[in-house]
């Protein structure tokens, strides 16, 4: 304890001033100590004042000085004392020491070289919670003393310097916390934005108190959801009672870990969410962390993929059941056919039409269903014409569009546009398939009639393909479920896979297809299909417009002898000599060194499958064509019937003009010659060119205007008309639009001494376009095309 000493109040005055100026706001540790020794000095008179802190193994750790020159401060800033003689004795006895003579002391020891000369020397140890911190000393350098006045306000300052450091301290440290706090916060808010998923984080009663931007997005909210509640969260979705009952609001029990999906009201949406809640130890609850995904597109691919494993298993059994199935409606089928051939009274006639309806439907509906489940014939695909498909398709439709809703009291008119595009590379049945059913729903959608519009236009790297009817309309639910397997609105009237196949069948060459509908304003199918630049293949001839050349001796094989004597009727029926076996082996014997014209067998057999039948034929006869009729006809892939030397593929059951088309492709062809009108005001090209084709065989007429072809095409039938571009009457593109609405469209083409680039700009909508001077050597193509467009 040290003795009461009165201080004068002049005294008490300096030593408030040095330790007010201490409390006063500081940027750092170092500019306090300096305000520390500059205080010291002040306080005690004293020319020079230093203060050292150690750190917790009481080497020094910061010294700090003033009253230095500039010398004397280089040369200690480097080398500072080491707290040895009377500098460790304040360290370690812990009480200040005051010296009128510091030489004259044994422990004035541990002084570097260079430090300024000291006479008169007051030491006191810094204290901070019960430890000795550091020192902080003044010193006179040549006279001068201190007495007990001076240590006991040294003493006074010592300890505010004590606090002001332990201040400074604590206040660093939280100066480090709250910005280590502000970074973590920033870097969890930077981290939550940047998820994928929605985040959000209630409190005790159920209020969000944090929420990343992606949980908005999820939600569908303009804002923040924060300060929502949990129950008006529930609200955004479509069973909020269940959202409510999972999280035991009602009860006030939630759980401690839940797992869900939940559906948005107002959209597709399915949002999984995880949560947990925040629990403190004894039990009380917290808040709730929640992390919800967008899994709409995993849960609709999981749905398609169950559906197509519960399609493809349903495939495999019906693929089965479909061989015994038609080879039972082959029987009837074909039984129908010979009979409705013997020209039965009408109301028999009816009634063999009624039957052949229902056998072709059922066998029509487990064909599409068996085929849903597996994956289309890449290796036959080929570039196609978009623009043939879509007249192919008005063509083939309009008994249902024309014929039938004229009878029902109602007008459908059909509006086609057919921009110049590049060929898609697929099926051509399949894609006709495809815009038939689309045309077909078109029609049962327009109860009182309306207008069906088809188009076709380039868009980016494809081609659009739209069909636009302005029927009734469908809801956003139906839209949903439009390409849903097995959905269907027409009740007894549809199979549901109509639309399930068509977009099989746009996907599988790399398009898509989209609808949009809106209830009373009609629907809008849009196909994009990606395109080739490779040149429209030929279609495999159809057997319009040909006839076999003969009659022809067929052997005939299948073991079911219902069928096999069906599929004899209609051949003789058709002028054909059949001969029919159950046995593939007799049949093979039969043939021996005089063969056939054809062979057409069954696939599946006991002892002998038809692979293996087609495989000796072939071996032994190169040249004689095989054909199969099965009832796993749709399942033979392109390339199976090239490996296996097959020509063509019969589905059963049996179609009359199925089998008639088979047979006529496998034999000889007589082609009809086609009928050509040549439109050009030059008299020596069309001279010349009318010369070449009638040398070929063909039917040509000449007209040099444009009104003179469209009268004369308005009366009469062409199968190609070979157009100039320049026209002295009126534009080309005039005889194109009134060919274009023909019935019984022809092919056109139309011909300049232009580029073709330029032709088709200055006249769009042709099938051909070919420089004159190029048209002999072209002249066959030209005509091959005709004849097949005119075949189709």
């Amino acid at each position: 304890m040290y003795a009461r000493m009165d201080v004068p109040r002049v005294s008490l005055r300096r030593l408030y001033a040095a330790t007010s100026a201490l409390t006063a706001e500081h940027a750092s540790e170092d500019e306090l100590l300096d305000r520390i020794v500059r205080g010291a000095a002040l306080l005690t008179r004293s020319p020079y004042a230093a203060v050292g802190l150690i750190d917790e193994n009481g080497a020094l750790s910061r010294f700090v000085t003033t009253g230095l020159a500039p010398d004397e401060y280089a040369r200690l800033k480097d080398h500072p004392p080491t707290g040895r003689g009377v500098l460790g004795a304040l360290l370690h006895e812990g009480r200040p020491l005051r010296l009128d003579d510091i030489g004259t002391d044994p422990r004035s020891v541990g002084f570097p070289e260079g430090h300024p000369v000291m006479r008169a020397f007051l030491g006191l140890p810094l204290h901070l919670d019960g430890a000795v911190i550091g020192r902080l000393y003044v010193a006179t350098s040549t006279s001068g003393s201190y007495d007990a006045q001076d240590e006991h306000l040294a003493m006074g300052y010592a300890a505010a310097a004590s606090v002001a450091i332990g201040n400074a301290r604590l206040a660093a440290k939280l100066n480090e916390r709250t910005a280590s706090a502000n970074l973590t916060a920033g870097q969890l808010r930077a981290i939550l934005d940047a998820m994928e998923r929605g985040v959000s984080m209630t409190n005790h009663d159920g209020a969000i108190v944090i929420a990343n931007e992606r949980l908005s997005e999820l939600l569908g909210l303009t804002g923040s959801p924060v300060g929502l509640s949990e129950v008006e969260l529930a609200t955004r979705f479509r069973t909020p009672e269940t959202l409510l009952s999972v999280l035991g609001l009602e009860r006030n029990q939630p759980r401690l870990t839940l797992i869900d999906e939940l559906r948005l009201a107002d959209s597709d949406r399915i949002l999984s969410r995880h949560g947990t809640a925040v629990v403190a130890s004894d039990g009380e609850l917290l808040g709730r962390l929640a992390v919800y995904s967008d899994v709409s597109q995993q849960r609709e691919v999981q749905d398609q993929l169950v559906a197509v494993e519960r399609l493809r298993a349903t495939g495999e059994m019906a693929s089965g059941l479909a061989h015994d199935f038609n080879n039972l409606l082959a029987t009837i089928l074909g039984r129908v056919e010979v009979m409705l051939g013997q020209q039965p009274d009408a109301a028999l006639a009816d009634n063999l039409l009624a039957i052949q309806r229902a056998a072709r439907d059922g066998a029509a509906t487990v064909g599409r269903l068996r085929e849903y489940g597996r994956p289309l014939d890449a290796i036959g695909f080929r570039p196609v014409s978009l623009g043939e498909i879509a007249r192919q398709a008005i063509e083939l439709t309009q008994p249902r569009w024309r014929d039938q809703a004229q009878r029902e009291g109602r007008t459908i008119a059909i509006g086609l546009r057919i921009e110049p595009t590049l060929p898609v590379l697929g099926d051509p049945s399949s894609l006709r398939d495809v815009l038939v059913n689309l045309i077909f729903n078109a029609v049962d959608a327009m109860p009182n009639g309306g207008t069906l519009s088809i188009q076709l236009a380039p868009a980016g790297a494809g081609a659009e393909l739209t069909v636009r009817d302005t029927g009734v309309g469908m809801p956003l639910a139906l839209q949903r479920r439009a390409f849903e397997p097995f959905f269907t609105t027409k009740g007894d009237k549809g199979s549901g896979l109509g639309l399930a196949m068509a977009r099989k069948v746009v996907t599988s060459i790399g398009g898509r297809i989209d609808v949009a509908s809106l209830p009373g304003e009609g629907t809008t199918f849009t196909l994009w299909f990606p395109t080739t630049d490779a040149p429209d293949a030929v279609e495999p001839e159809s057997v319009d417009g040909a006839m076999p050349s003969r009659s022809a001796r067929i052997v005939l094989v299948d073991d079911q002898l219902d069928v096999l004597d069906t599929a004899a009727m209609l051949l003789r029926a058709d002028g054909h000599d059949p001969r029919a076996f159950t046995d593939p082996r007799a049949a093979i014997a039969s043939i021996g060194d005089d063969p056939p014209d054809l062979v057409i067998s069954d696939l599946g057999m006991p002892g002998m499958s038809g692979w293996e039948l087609a495989r000796i034929i072939h071996r032994r006869h190169p040249a004689l064509p095989v054909v199969f009729l099965t009832g796993w006809g749709r399942e033979i892939s392109a390339a199976q019937m090239r490996e296996g030397s097959v020509s063509a593929v019969i589905p059963k059951p049996i179609d009359g003009g199925a089998l008639r088309r088979a047979v006529a492709a496998a034999l000889p062809k007589v082609d009809r010659p086609l009928r050509i009108l040549l439109i050009d005001d030059s008299a020596a090209f069309a001279a010349v060119l009318a010369l070449l084709l009638r040398q070929a065989g063909h039917d040509v007429r000449h007209v040099e205007t444009g009104g003179a072809a469209i009268e004369i095409i308005s009366a009469e039938q062409f199968d190609l008309l070979l157009l100039d571009s320049g026209l002295p009457d009126r534009p080309a593109s005039d005889v194109l639009a009134a060919a274009a609405g023909l019935t019984a469209r022809p092919t056109t083409c139309v011909v300049s001494g232009s580029a073709v680039a330029d032709m088709m700009s200055a006249t769009p909508g042709a099938d051909l376009y070919v420089e004159k001077v190029r048209v002999p050597d072209r002249l066959d193509e030209i005509v091959h095309h005709a004849r097949v467009s005119a075949r189709a």
